[in-house]
């Protein structure tokens, strides 16, 4: 209209300002460098990723085992390397000196990003290893559970027992492993164990044989300190300590052997010896004994520190 005063541009305030970027926009798409499309430029105020960091896809089915790569990555992390603190030099898992590497790099370095991988992949595989730890427990529970409810049921019935492998006492649940199984699982380990039992046995009988021919005129009043240490009762203890709890001898029952050995004749000690040994395929001539206590202990020593350093071998490698 005549006589209307026209406002400055700055007397508009914030609104013309936004009103002349609109138009702008509307015109000059803005493509090109540093001009991305106004649509798809972030939002004030709004995050530029909303749903957050998407998570790592989950595979079912799978264990520890069926991916040896995150099996790799917590055997590594497992592993035991030297770091130096302060003035000593230390032993600590690869897993505790990567978490250190990551506060010093990002504290000295401020960039963590290939430690945040590893770290990543450690928690991973830490992950999946209580997935499957959970998964042995529940199936650990369940075996036993059934097993005992076929032993009560052949038991009450009258049967034989012994062909329920494995036996619901071998079967031990624990939180490391889940469950464990120390006992046969089969007809074949079934007779290994017998076997061993009976060697073990042999063993006890070819003590006292040992002891009796160290001291012709045993009697009473003779303590087996004053006699023939033989190495037999040693081996048979170290059987022993490889069964199951449920077959061991009690030491009242190991007694109770010896006793009655005791009261039998050399003669009649001889042939039972002879007999027990050939039954198990290794027949001895009579009269023959088990070396000494203290010459044997070296070679058992060796084979246990050997069947040891095997087993922590074969754990690892797992």
């Amino acid at each position: 209209m005549p006589g209307d005063r026209k406002l400055a541009p700055s007397e508009y305030g914030s609104a013309f300002d936004d009103a002349v970027e609109e138009a702008k926009a509307s015109v000059m798409p803005g493509t090109g460098y540093k001009r991305p499309p106004r649509a798809t430029q972030f939002k004030k105020g709004q995050s530029g990723n909303p749903n957050g960091r998407p998570r790592a896809p989950k595979v079912k089915g799978l264990n520890l085992d069926d991916q040896p790569l995150l099996r790799a990555v917590r055997s590594r992390a497992d592993r035991m390397v030297k770091v130096r603190q302060g003035e000593e030099v230390v032993e600590i898992s690869t897993r505790e000196a990567l978490i250190e590497a990551i506060f010093k790099s990002a504290i000295n370095d401020g960039n963590a990003r290939s430690q945040g991988l590893s770290q990543d992949m450690i928690h991973r595989a830490d992950l999946q290893a209580m997935i499957d730890l959970r998964e042995r427990g529940v199936f650990g529970r369940s075996l036993k559970s059934y097993q005992t409810e076929r032993m009560r049921v052949a038991t009450e019935a009258g049967k034989d027992t012994s062909h329920i492998l494995p036996h619901p006492d071998d079967i031990i649940l624990d939180n490391k492993e889940g469950y464990r199984l120390i006992g046969p699982i089969d007809a074949e380990e079934h007779k290994k164990l017998e076997q061993t039992i009976a060697y073990r046995d042999a063993l006890i009988l070819q003590d006292a044989l040992d002891r009796r021919l160290g001291h012709p005129g045993r009697g009473p009043d003779v303590h087996e300190d004053d006699g023939y240490k033989s190495g037999a009762m040693l081996m048979a203890v170290l059987l022993e300590r490889g069964m199951p709890a449920r077959y061991r001898l009690a030491t009242r029952d190991i007694i109770d052997k010896q006793m009655q050995y005791e009261r039998l004749s050399l003669r009649e000690l001889l042939k039972q010896a002879y007999r027990m040994w050939q039954a198990l395929g290794m027949p001895n001539a009579r009269g023959r004994q088990v070396p000494k206590r203290e010459e044997i202990s070296p070679w058992l020593e060796y084979i246990y520190e050997l069947a040891a350093e095997r087993l922590e071998q074969a754990q690892a490698n797992r």
